[in-house]
């Protein structure tokens, strides 16, 4: 970074003093002013320090007092009205500066004998970007705002983006990037924002620095470098005030008071249209009940045999189950006296071998290993039964005694295993439903704490709901909380009287939640 070797700096004034022991100074001051390849001011980037205070910039002429100051109208004023090179009293010289001679670095101009005519030198090619940046620092505040300009020749016109940072930045930021899209890829990783047009980049900045009209960069561009001021008062009413019609505001309240007689006739007009129709809407709201009400009877009567439909499959089913169970008990009956059969027979024919062959003792071997095999079974069956009944017991159901008993219990158990279920399904419904009433209970909890940590943290009994109505009001309308009361707010009950403060608040509720606006 070359600092600008041109120029001088005078000693600060009284601000800048104090500045200088240690007192922190109101406002937005200009730090520190950079260039790159602007006008003549080419290859390095070249930085005029200020450090917040006001200084005097000196030198010969043409040394590049105007340019930079130029460099900084560019960064704040919008180029539609921009006056480069005001301190020149040579009207022909002002016009030879605008945007592009500085881009290109315009110093000189060659005249040709042949065509009589002068044509610009330039000491930059196409394809260099120019760069302006301007820090800005409120020490008061202890805050900080960087705003730049980046400039380059695109097919004989100059093409730009603007950035804004709260932060301090420096040229070496911008500086080492050649390609525009890597310079403002870069820029938005560090969380400066970029932009393509004048209109939102001058919004920007002057909300940071708290201009709420353009009227003070206007005055700042007719004012800089002025050398004279013809009259104080022809000064001030062109440069420092809005211009006002007041034929026109006064035409505007005569339409607006003609607006509102119309709209107040029409609000009477709509009022009585109101009176006259209203039993017509009443009667209307009952049509509508009936009309529901045939709409929910035809939907019913849509719906009956679906009803019986279904009660009858469900009857159906019922008695399947109960015959596909008969079936299945049959079916076991069926298998139990094949079985018996099957060993009956066998046991036939092994009778009539042990006879015709005359085999008692094999016989008798037999009959042992059945009477064996027969107490096995025996005692697997026993087991069985005692753990039937064991679960009978449990069930309130009767112990196994013959075949008619258990498939009587039988029966039971199913019926009771879907008593169960039934009941289970209850339960659950009724879970669902106390969790839902839980989950209404905390959010009324919730609400309830809310408006007692927000009365606990005022005087006036003013619901929360109200009060956050008045404050969406009072931010949209830029207005004071003080402008925009309650009625409650301005009502007290004396000392004396503090028995009736329940039943006076109880009475004037609707009264105190009024809001009182001017007239």
């Amino acid at each position: 970074m070359q600092t600008i070797s041109r120029t001088q700096t005078i000693e600060p004034d009284s601000e800048a003093s104090s500045e200088a022991n240690g007192e922190a100074v109101a406002g937005f001051r200009l730090q520190r002013l950079e260039v790159l390849n602007w006008g003549t001011f080419d290859r390095r980037p070249w930085s005029l320090d200020l450090s917040g205070g006001t200084a005097l910039l000196t030198g010969a002429n043409g040394s590049g007092k105007s340019t930079l100051v130029d460099a900084l109208l560019t960064l704040l004023v919008p180029n539609r009205g921009r006056n480069y090179n005001q301190a020149s009293g040579e009207a022909g010289k002002k016009k030879e500066r605008n945007e592009k001679s500085y881009v290109q670095g315009a110093y000189a101009r060659t005249r040709s004998e042949e065509a009589y005519e002068s044509k610009s030198k330039f000491l930059r090619e196409k394809g260099e970007i120019s760069v302006l940046l301007a820090y800005f620092a409120d020490e008061s505040l202890d805050e900080e705002v960087s705003l730049a300009q980046v400039l380059w020749m695109d097919k004989g016109s100059v093409k730009k983006f603007f950035a804004i940072a709260d932060l301090e930045l420096t040229m070496e930021n911008l500086a080492e990037y050649r390609e525009i899209s890597q310079l403002k890829r870069a820029l938005k990783i560090n969380d400066v924002e970029v932009f393509d047009n004048f209109s939102k980049y001058t919004q920007q900045f002057r909300k940071r620095f708290g201009l709420a009209s353009d009227k003070a960069l206007d005055l700042f561009n007719q004012t800089v470098s002025i050398k004279q001021i013809d009259g104080l008062n022809s000064f001030v009413r062109d440069h420092m005030l809005e211009a006002t019609d007041m034929r026109e505001k006064i035409d505007g309240l005569i339409g607006s008071y003609e607006n509102l007689t119309i709209s107040h006739n029409s609000i009477q007009k709509a009022r009585e249209q109101l009176e006259v129709l209203s039993p017509l809407t009443k009667e209307s709201a009952k049509l509508k009940k009936i009309e529901r009400e045939l709409t929910e009877l035809a939907r019913s009567i849509g719906i009956v045999p679906a009803f019986f439909a279904a009660r009858k499959l469900t009857l159906l089913q019922a008695d399947l189950q109960k015959i596909e169970a008969d079936l299945a008990r049959a079916r076991s009956q069926k298998d139990k006296c094949d079985r018996t059969l099957t060993t009956q027979r066998q046991q036939e024919k092994e009778l009539e071998f042990a006879i015709q062959n005359d085999s008692v003792g094999q016989q008798l071997q037999a009959l042992k290993q059945q009477i064996d095999q027969v107490q096995k079974e025996t005692s697997q069956k026993r087991a069985q039964a005692r753990r039937y009944d064991d679960l009978a017991k449990r069930l309130d159901l009767s112990a196994y005694a013959d075949r008619d008993s258990f498939y009587a219990s039988q029966e039971k158990g199913n019926a009771l295993a879907q008593e169960i279920d039934t009941a289970l399904a209850e339960i659950v419904t009724q879970r669902d439903t106390l969790k839902i009433q839980q989950a209404d209970l905390e959010k009324e909890r919730n609400q309830l704490e809310t408006e007692l940590i927000s009365l606990r943290s005022r005087k006036s009994q003013i619901p929360k709901q109200n009060l956050d109505i008045r404050d969406r009001l009072i931010q949209s309308l830029n207005l004071a909380e003080s402008d925009l009361p309650f009625t409650g707010e301005l009502l007290q009950v004396r000392s004396e009287e503090k028995d009736w403060e329940g039943a006076i608040e109880r009475l004037l509720r609707s009264f105190g939640l009024c809001l009182l606006v001017p007239e």
